[in-house]
């Protein structure tokens, strides 16, 4: 599961949605921001959204259209010689240990180098206390 799951920015979106202050909807044109990040995150999980108000879904629509006509209109050359740069320096999944105990005791987790891949220091990571 660790090797596969590709989460990071789903949960990245579901972290804004929780921890950022968003206006009201009331006070921002009808669209409600949080919903709008949540839905985002369901989406690209693949797991259900919640309705949207017409507000909301005008900000999503603008969005996307903006996206696409920005990234149609680049090559993104540099952008891929970037990103095969920094793939290749990337070092490779490795099989994670099938260790129950490591759900519960943060330095095995961390110490999993599919979680921890720029090999923080885990002391620095985890408290001294289990």
């Amino acid at each position: 599961f660790r090797q596969t799951c590709n989460n990071e920015l789903p949960l990245a979106l579901f972290t804004i949605a929780y921890t950022e202050t968003f206006p009201k909807p009331e006070n921002a044109n009808g669209v409600d921001f949080q919903l709008l990040y949540l839905n985002l995150a369901n989406m690209m999980m693949g797991q259900p959204i919640k309705v949207m108000n017409q507000s909301t879904q005008k900000v999503l629509k603008q969005v996307y259209e903006e996206t696409v006509l920005q990234t149609s209109q680049s090559d993104q050359k540099e952008e891929i010689a970037i990103l095969h740069k920094t793939l290749k320096t990337m070092r490779k999944p490795v099989q994670s240990p099938d260790d129950p105990k490591t759900m519960t005791d943060l330095r095995l987790f961390f110490a999993d180098p599919n979680i921890n891949p720029f090999r923080l220091p885990i002391d620095r990571i985890c408290s001294n206390h289990p």
